[in-house]
């Protein structure tokens, strides 16, 4: 029961910088600063002009809300995948988010997703547990079936397992999340995602080594001085998540 829905072009301009991207489709002006926007890729895959004007305008990296690859038969997962080859051919780099869940979603669903966006090399990527809207229509109907598990908002937050899934136990959604995400934060995913241009090679590998030694340079600050108390370095979300129940 994922909502795909139609699109509309406030979903198009998301976060963009709409008058920047206004100026740009009415005069064909490039401003000379570069920017990120926030689309949903159903609402590129349905307008299609407007990868060239949000590149025209001056966006240099593009947030897609890919939502889902579909079903194992669909079609939009290669649907997607030439979305992603136009955005990247254009010179936009690409980020991307998904939600896992939802109701043609199986115990397969997790690979699919994480072979999908090593072979689109897709530079960072969020997963989140599908989480309906609390107060819709939607909601109602799965609390009528008894899918919903949770009554507490505070684990409305995408990183609980709010709705019974309907292919595959709770536990097992939740553990192929945590390892979905552990496996596309891991350096031997992200090296898989380098760039295909060599130009952009030294920074990224430059944004891997800054990231690898995140955890490193955490634990040396937190290191106690003589006659200070230690410092307890808080767990990432990643690792709250991963001790807390589904």
């Amino acid at each position: 029961m994922g909502s795909r829905g139609d699109a509309s072009h406030s979903q198009v301009w998301g976060l963009a910088r709409l008058r920047r991207f206004e100026l740009a489709v009415t005069t064909g002006l490039r401003p000379p600063t570069p920017f990120a926007a926030v689309v949903q890729a159903d609402a590129l895959l349905s307008m299609s002009e407007v990868v060239g004007a949000l590149q025209a305008s001056g966006c240099a990296e593009l947030h897609v809300e890919f939502d889902t690859l579909g079903g194992v038969d669909d079609g939009r997962a290669e649907q997607l995948a030439q979305l992603v080859h136009r955005l990247q051919r254009q010179g936009m780099r690409v980020h991307g988010s998904f939600t896992l869940g939802q109701d043609h979603d199986d115990a397969g669903c997790f690979e699919r997703v994480v072979a999908w966006v090593e072979a689109q090399r897709l530079a960072n990527v969020e997963l989140r547990l599908w989480t309906p809207d609390p107060g819709g229509a939607l909601i109602r109907e799965l609390a009528r079936a008894d899918r919903v598990r949770h009554r507490d908002l505070e684990r409305w937050d995408g990183a609980h397992v709010v709705v019974t899934p309907a292919q595959m136990s709770a536990q097992t959604l939740y553990r192929g999340w945590v390892w979905a995400r552990r496996r596309l934060s891991s350096l031997g995913s992200r090296w898989r995602r380098r760039p295909a241009e060599l130009t952009a090679l030294p920074g990224y590998l430059v944004e891997l080594g800054r990231d690898a030694l995140a955890p490193l340079r955490a634990r040396v600050r937190a290191r106690p001085r003589a006659g200070q108390p230690p410092v307890r370095v808080m767990a990432s979300p990643l690792e709250r998540n991963c001790q807390a129940q589904p």
